[in-house]
């Protein structure tokens, strides 16, 4: 199973809003087997730790990482079994 999870969250005061909630993550990244697909302004949501550690952790890993129309904006795919580990 790909999943694409779409956390589009965008503010110029790096709220998270409802993505705060990390059941909400939890599903997202554990439902995925074979490739996950993140789309998410890491600008934005890099305020919030867990968010962050995430972001730090694709671009650690190698991940696909597309810059898209602003800089602060990026699409990471990692393999399932890199975030199991």
């Amino acid at each position: 199973t790909a999943i694409v999870l779409d956390a589009v969250r965008s503010n110029p005061d790096a709220q998270v809003g409802f993505l705060a909630d990390y059941r909400r993550l939890n599903v997202g990244l554990t439902r995925a087997k074979r490739k996950l697909v993140l789309v998410a302004d890491s600008a934005t949501l890099s305020s919030d730790p867990l968010w962050d550690v995430l972001f730090t952790f694709a671009a650690s890993a190698g991940s696909a990482g597309i810059e898209g129309e602003a800089a602060s904006r990026s699409v990471y795919s990692l393999p399932c079994a890199d975030l199991l580990e």
